[in-house]
């Protein structure tokens, strides 16, 4: 399995993002120097995936990864081809569809670190690109889900944990951190 692996990162946040991209032999960083928003430089990661790859991973800079994550990443990707799944799983309440051992379906809720499979990845940008009422880019692809009548594949426990520090889109919401992390 051939996986793309892309840092989306804010310029503030320089010492997060070079400590994320040191755990990999091979990863692209997609900086925002220019305040651009969470979409956009989101569309700018997503756009930089090598089309040859079979999924591509985007990591957001407020990403800490379980120790071996590109290993366990891979293995969860094999066992769920197909699915788009997040590796990080927030604390706030949801209605999961079911709940395995090791995974389970809802929708997406944040995109801390998400793995698309990037044959899907234009029609999501497509889809993702007209809906201007939303900013974020975890309810854009939230909502290109929906329409499509699908759910995000969750590991379980979350391979990621999110960074204890304020968001970059609004710092006055309070730090989301998974309970179900395996470190």
């Amino acid at each position: 399995m051939n996986i793309d692996y892309i840092i989306m990162a804010h310029k503030s946040r320089k010492e997060h993002y070079e400590r994320l991209a040191n755990q990999f032999d091979d990863i692209k960083l997609c900086i925002d120097y220019q305040n651009q928003g969470a979409w956009a430089i989101a569309k700018q990661a997503w756009d930089m995936a090598d089309k040859d790859s079979d999924y591509t991973i985007v990591i957001q800079d407020d990403a800490l990864l379980c120790h071996n994550f590109q290993e366990k990443a891979e293995q969860f990707i094999e066992q769920h081809k197909g699915h788009v799944i997040s590796f990080y799983y927030g604390d706030n309440p949801q209605a999961h569809k079911e709940i395995k051992p090791d995974y389970f379906d809802t929708m997406l809720n944040h995109a801390v670190c998400l793995a698309i499979p990037t044959a899907e990845i234009e029609d999501m940008i497509q889809y993702c690109d007209f809906q201007p009422e939303c900013t974020g880019d975890d309810m854009k692809i939230r909502r290109w889900l929906i329409t499509n009548g699908r759910t995000c594949r969750y590991s379980n426990p979350s391979l990621v944990q999110h960074r204890d520090i304020p968001s970059i889109v609004d710092p006055t919401k309070p730090v989301r951190q998974s309970k179900i992390y395996k470190q």
